[in-house]
């Protein structure tokens, strides 16, 4: 799927592709399709993130097909839910309230708009009009059905929704609108462009709707935020194992997030159900909230636990010589002997599950310290996760996995429309054992993209080289936790990797930094010149979202010159012609096989006299 055809965001194209694999049979065969299939995709993923369930996107849909002609009334996606279950027509409310002394209701409407850059004021007060018309205790009356000739769906959820009015309610029902865009980054980044009149009609929702509704929202998600959406979706999970009579031990806490925590001896065999949920697989989605991943059978802690765990003696001994798991779960269910999680984690303990997991045909008399702790606050997870990870040298720069920029260059870089994709190892060990098609050479961790970002967007590439540590090590300087867009991240990289892939360094791997210094700007221009001087402004100004609209922008329409390696080369002929005259200038100081050493390049006054060497043949590239 090309750009010229779709402005999607990179970031979510991949997931986009993947969804439609997932539930469509063949390729969208024009334009029309692809939209219909973007409506499916936002309805699937942020009606049942909302509501933690798991429905076919066609249940929310208010067309049967793309070629469907009858009118949506401004609303691709309808979601009415009583005592938490979907209800489609009369006869699933019906069945919902049977039961019930009293109903809780809640309605998500959703309209998505695919690869429309500008927000138009005037299609939201048309959502926002539709809305209102359809929370009303009336149903549609024929004639009103027929003057707009709106789609047999719509009008069913509309009458599920003012019958529920009629049922006994201790709170009213909730409402939440959901508007969906695929060409901005989030929602931050357009919020501001929305009219005075929107933002007005939406502020009074509340008050306009309060005889049928106890509160309304109105949620704007640009790609980003809807990437967000799959990774909490795909990252639902749950397991059942036996604690086989071993006693818990409840934490003691007044916060709520907290209640039902507990610590236990798990028995080995039931702990490969937490860790193997299917049975069989080792889970390794289950370390996505980790700092590191699996570090290999080399590493000293996994070599003491395979002894132990190999002997029958100390097998019996495994409990008392091991720190333990710490698993954090969103909810967690069963009585003192069984327990049940839902949406967990083990952030702490992925070298001991993986011990355990090699050894799993042999695990009898092995108990495993594990801490199970309860809470959906990320500020709280970000802490357990640090607190548990002290004792194994975490540093803050580590923590950089866990950052929102770490989250988004991952998914960023799945992008599939470039020629030599890389990807970004976003924790330590990330792929020791997950199979990838991309070469280990183009797997990149952290501290790449760091030294690319500081040579090509800070034009500082005798820092890259020898300092770049300052720039993700959680100080004033740390460029992941200030938020830098990973667009800039990528395309740095993305210019590196194909120097030094491409050997058009000319055998001086040293010069790479500076290369790509150079290439950067000669690519990209002046339109990101002392970009990341600009960035230390206010995260949430007006400003600050211009500017990161601009750098996409920028990034998008220039990556292909990075793609190509013939235009490359020639946007790298000023630094190349170079280097003759740096091999001379710089001759006293040659390593014994005549090539530039690192000691020499990564000081500002070499960087200096490159630029000046470089610049004066710049603007005839």
């Amino acid at each position: 799927m090309t750009q010229k055809k779709n402005n999607m965001k990179p970031i979510l194209r991949s997931w986009f592709k993947q969804f439609c694999e997932d539930w469509y049979n063949t390729q969208a065969k024009d334009r029309s399709e692809e939209d219909y299939r973007f409506e499916a995709f936002c309805n699937y993923y942020v009606i049942n993130s909302a509501q933690k369930a798991s429905h076919d996107p066609s249940d929310f849909m208010t067309a049967d097909s793309a070629e469907d002609k009858t009118d949506d009334y401004h609303i691709d996606g309808v979601g009415v839910f009583v005592n938490g279950v979907l209800c489609e027509n009369l006869d699933a409310l019906e069945s919902a309230v049977e039961h019930s002394s009293t109903i809780e209701v809640s309605l998500h409407l959703v309209q998505s708009k695919n690869g429309k850059k500008n927000i138009d004021s005037g299609d939201i007060h048309k959502f926002i009009t539709a809305a209102k018309q359809f929370v009303i205790d009336e149903p549609w009356d024929d004639a009103f059905v027929k003057a707009f000739d709106i789609n047999d769906r719509l009008v069913d959820y509309q009458k599920v929704f003012a019958e529920s009015l009629a049922q006994k309610y201790v709170k009213k029902p909730k409402v939440s609108l959901h508007w969906c865009v695929s060409n901005r980054n989030d929602a931050k980044s357009f919020e501001n462009d929305v009219s005075a009149s929107v933002r007005t009609a939406v502020s009074e929702l509340d008050c306009v709707l309060q005889d049928f509704v106890s509160e309304v929202t109105f949620t704007f998600y640009g790609a980003e935020d809807l990437v967000e959406k799959v990774g909490f979706l795909n990252g639902q999970n749950e397991c059942e194992f036996s604690l086989c009579g071993n006693p818990i031990v409840n934490f003691p806490s007044e916060i709520n997030d907290l209640a039902d925590s507990f610590f236990a001896f798990v028995p080995g065999v039931e702990f490969l159900k937490i860790i193997c949920p299917d049975g069989q697989t080792m889970d390794h989605s289950l370390f996505n909230e980790n700092i590191r991943d699996f570090q290999g059978v080399d590493t000293i802690p996994y070599q003491g636990m395979s002894k132990t765990l190999s002997s029958e003696h100390g097998r019996g001994l495994f409990a008392f010589m091991n720190n333990g798991v710490t698993i954090v779960a969103a909810d967690i269910n069963g009585a003192s002997r069984i327990k049940k999680l839902t949406n967990y984690q083990i952030v702490n303990g992925c070298q001991t599950s993986y011990a355990l997991y090699d050894h799993r045909a042999n695990l009898e008399n092995v108990f495993v310290p594990v801490r199970v702790i309860k809470t959906a606050t990320g500020e709280l997870l970000d802490d357990v996760t640090f607190s548990t990870n002290s004792q194994n040298n975490i540093s803050v720069s580590d923590m950089v996995a866990r950052t929102k920029t770490a989250r988004a260059l991952e998914d960023f870089c799945k992008r599939e429309d470039i020629k030599f994709p890389i990807v970004f190892e976003r924790r330590s060990g990330q792929f020791n054992r997950v199979a990838t098609k991309i070469p280990r050479r183009r797997i990149l961790p952290k501290k790449e993209f760091t030294s690319a970002y500081v040579a090509c967007v800070m034009q500082r590439p005798h820092s890259a080289i020898g300092y770049f540590d300052r720039y993700q090590n959680g100080g004033k300087d740390d460029i992941w936790i200030k938020g830098t867009p990973v667009s800039l991240l990528y395309a740095s990289a993305y210019l590196v990797m194909q120097i030094n892939e491409q050997k058009l360094h000319q055998g001086e791997t040293s010069l790479k930094y500076h290369l790509a210094a150079s290439a950067f700007k000669n690519i990209f221009g002046k339109a990101l010149e002392h970009v990341d001087e600009y960035w230390d402004a206010d995260p949430d100004s007006p400003e600050r979202f211009q500017l990161q609209d601009r750098i996409n922008t920028e990034i998008e329409r220039n990556l292909y010159l990075v793609d190509n390696v013939g235009i490359l080369k020639r946007k790298l002929q000023s630094g190349i012609n170079a280097i003759p005259e740096i091999r001379k200038t710089y001759g006293s100081s040659l390593t014994k096989v005549g090539k530039l050493s690192r000691a020499t390049t990564k000081t500002e006054q070499f960087s200096q006299f490159y630029f000046r060497i470089t610049s004066s043949s710049e603007s005839s590239l």
